[in-house]
């Protein structure tokens, strides 16, 4: 919200603490996709790539242990 319109920016309003985190959350969701993605196709091909990114970029690898909380059928 500005002056009480609504806008679409490009860019995180507030410091620079929170643009770097908001930049940090796209990578870990495009992970996330992967990492659920990955062990489908034939010899979980991104698992090397996706293990390489997390650790260039500090995160933990528990972070992409997605759990589901019933089957999906």
């Amino acid at each position: 919200m500005d002056d009480g319109k609504l806008k679409f920016t490009t860019e995180p309003k507030g410091g620079e603490a929170g643009i770097t985190a908001e930049r940090l959350w796209i990578p870990v969701a495009l992970l996330q996709a992967a990492a659920a993605i990955s062990p489908l196709l034939v010899g979980n091909p991104m698992k090397p790539t996706i293990e390489k990114a997390m650790s260039d970029l500090g995160l933990p690898p528990t972070l992409l242990n997605l759990q589901r909380t019933r089957p999906l059928i």
